[in-house]
């Protein structure tokens, strides 16, 4: 059985947290670790160094999102979403199609901006995904994207379920 770790909500302030179950991991001899990292949000440059250091060390980086925060939350099914899962989190949840998209694309482009190389993978907070088309979740640019549901392969529309 493969188990699948990720560290989530990679972000300025949670960096000296991330470094340490990092460091727990590397003392249990796990070598295959996910950072998701949120880019919109107000990284210096030694942090960004920080994250370059932990990519060549081998750990994978995902986008998460982008800023990590609803600006809104109007409808029924994301206020319940919010009150039993995610709290103001869910930022997928406040967006059209294009909108989401225009994140997505927005998150793995900082990636590259910033010296990484582009994250294959794409987890929305929450993994709260919105109401996103099949042809715009195509266009992003992830090859896979998690979700509640489990693992999307967004160019042949493939589900791969997780527990």
């Amino acid at each position: 059985m493969k188990t699948l770790i990720s560290i989530h909500d990679v972000m300025p302030d949670t960096m000296g947290e991330v470094a340490e179950q990092l460091q727990i991991c590397r003392q249990l001899g796990v070598e295959k670790v996910t950072l998701l990292v949120v880019p919109g949000l107000n990284w210096t440059t030694a942090q960004i160094e920080q994250i370059c250091l932990w990519q060549a060390g081998g750990y994978e980086l995902a986008a998460h999102g982008w800023h990590h925060k609803c600006d809104t939350i109007s409808s029924l099914k994301h206020r319940l979403h919010s009150a039993f899962l995610s709290r103001d989190v869910a930022e997928h949840l406040c967006l059209t199609s294009d909108q989401i998209a225009e994140l997505m694309i927005r998150s793995g482009d900082w990636f590259e901006e910033n010296g990484f190389k582009r994250p294959k993978l794409y987890v929305p907070p929450a993994w709260a995904l919105g109401e996103i088309t099949d042809n715009a979740l195509a266009e992003t640019g992830f090859c896979m994207v998690e979700t509640l549901r489990g693992v999307r392969f967004p160019k042949s529309d493939r589900l791969i379920s997780l527990p």
